[in-house]
């Protein structure tokens, strides 16, 4: 019994290494491109990181931002906001703007709330005055500003987005929130 021991481990261990001199070697056959399994098929792609084009935010073809310029307690006062244009490329054609809300909001423009932005070049950058009433300290709404271009064929676009009442957002909410939370604990 203990040679049929010893004679079943041999067995399996002789077992192992055919199987894995065999898969070694078929490795090398398939790398090769001598022949290709049918699960191996697809051509093998090879990455050139170099010439990857890095798009962030930051090398957007079009960045806005939108701020208050001046915001009212009260519904029935003028809100001024300036939305602020940056383009990065050349674009084909004029920039288009518009500034748009929710319509349950009942937010009343009194300037013009879309446009075209004329003779935009590189690195140039345009602001576009509003005048609202219905947007104040007074109640939550949101405004979202768009402007956008083609550009061979492509369009490309950015938005800013401004709250009557920032101080009700998760970015100024979240630090208070974090720090009492770190007093509660002792962190």
């Amino acid at each position: 019994m203990p040679g049929q021991l010893k004679l079943n481990k041999f067995f399996w261990a002789l077992i192992s290494l055919v199987i894995m001199i065999t898969g070694f070697y078929l490795g090398r056959i398939v790398e090769s491109g001598d022949i290709q399994l049918s699960s191996m098929s697809a051509p093998k792609r090879k990455y050139d990181f170099k010439n990857i084009n890095v798009v962030g935010k930051h090398l957007a073809v079009i960045r806005s931002e939108i701020e208050a310029v001046q915001l009212p307690d009260q519904d029935s006062d003028v809100a001024i906001l300036k939305a602020t244009v940056y383009l990065n490329q050349a674009v084909d054609e004029n920039l288009s703007y518009r500034l748009y809300w929710d319509s349950d909001m009942q937010v009343e423009p009194i300037s013009g709330t879309e446009g075209e932005l004329n003779g935009s070049a590189v690195g140039e950058v345009q602001t576009v005055e509003f005048r609202l009433r219905n947007f104040s300290h007074a109640s939550k709404k949101v405004v979202t500003f768009l402007v956008e271009s083609r550009q061979q064929g492509r369009q490309f676009g950015s938005t800013a987005i401004i709250s009557s009442r920032p101080e009700d957002s998760m970015e100024y909410i979240a630090p208070a929130k974090m720090e009492s939370a770190q007093q509660a604990t002792n962190f």
